[in-house]
């Protein structure tokens, strides 16, 4: 799932659902840039996946977080 509400990531964590979460933490931006940071990151949240189920994208960086 992909999602700018932290409540779906207050739910993953407690609960595990949803089982992936991609949490998009970059405030109120354009559809462009939006759409240009996610073609940015890509690979990167594709790969972050195979490593943790909570991957949050901030405007500048990719946070992978552990699964413990």
């Amino acid at each position: 799932m992909v999602s700018k509400d932290r409540d779906f990531r207050d739910s993953h964590l407690l609960r595990g659902a949803p089982r992936r979460l991609l949490v998009v933490s970059t405030g109120n931006i354009s559809n462009d840039d939006l759409l240009a940071l996610f073609n940015q990151h890509l690979t990167a949240v594709v790969a972050a996946f195979g490593e943790a189920s909570l991957v949050e994208l901030r405007s500048g960086e990719l946070v992978v977080h552990d699964d413990e």
